[in-house]
C-alpha cells in the first residue's frame, strides 16, 4: 500500500507542497531572528507595522482575483484571469503609490514609506505566480516562488534600513 501511495501523482505533489511550506516558514522564522538580533526594538517595531501595511495591501491589490487562476477551465480564461489579475494589480500598487505620496506629502513625513505598497504588490505578484504555477501543477516551481515570496519582506527590511526611514 505504501509504494503504491508513495507512486501517486497526488501524493507527490502534496509532499513537495507540504515540505516547501515547512521549508517556508522555517527560512522565515529563522531570518526574522537575525533581523530582531540587529535592529534595535523601535527598528523592529517599525519593520512589523510596515510588514502589516503591506501584508494588508498586498489582500486588497488584486482583489484576490488571483484565486481565479485555480478555477480557470480552460486556458482561454486562464490566460483571461491571469491578465485582470496582474492589470489590477499593477493599478493598484500605482494608485497606492501616488496616494502614499501625496499622503506623506501632505504631512510632511518622508517619502519613503511610499515604498510599502510596492512591497505589497510585490507580494501580490509572487501569490499570482505560486497560483499559476498551482493550477499547472508545476509544484516545485511553486515551491521556489513561495520561498521567494517568503524572502520578500526581508530585502524590504534591508531596503528600508538602508534608505535609514526612521
Amino acid at each position: 500500500y505504501l509504494s503504491n501511495l508513495l507512486k501517486n501523482d497526488f501524493t507527490k505533489g502534496v509532499t513537495i507542497l507540504s515540505l516547501g511550506s515547512i521549508a517556508t516558514q522555517a527560512i522565515s522564522f529563522f531570518l526574522s531572528l537575525i533581523v530582531a538580533k540587529f535592529f534595535f526594538p523601535q527598528d523592529f517595531a517599525l519593520f512589523a507595522l510596515l510588514s502589516t501595511y503591506a501584508t494588508t495591501f498586498s489582500l486588497l491589490c488584486d482583489l484576490r482575483l488571483e484565486q481565479a487562476l485555480l478555477l480557470s477551465t480552460n486556458s482561454k480564461q486562464l490566460t483571461s484571469n491571469l491578465h485582470s489579475a496582474l492589470l489590477t494589480t499593477l493599478l493598484m500598487t500605482t494608485l497606492g503609490v501616488v496616494l502614499c505620496f501625496l499622503f506623506f506629502l501632505f504631512l510632511n513625513i518622508t517619502l519613503n514609506y511610499t515604498l510599502v505598497p510596492l512591497w505589497g504588490g510585490s507580494l501580490t505578484i509572487s501569490s499570482i505566480q505560486t497560483n499559476l504555477s498551482i493550477r499547472k501543477s508545476f509544484f516545485k516551481k511553486t515551491i521556489v516562488f513561495r520561498i521567494l515570496g517568503s524572502l520578500l519582506p526581508y530585502c524590504f527590511v534591508l531596503l528600508f534600513y538602508h534608505l535609514d526611514i526612521k
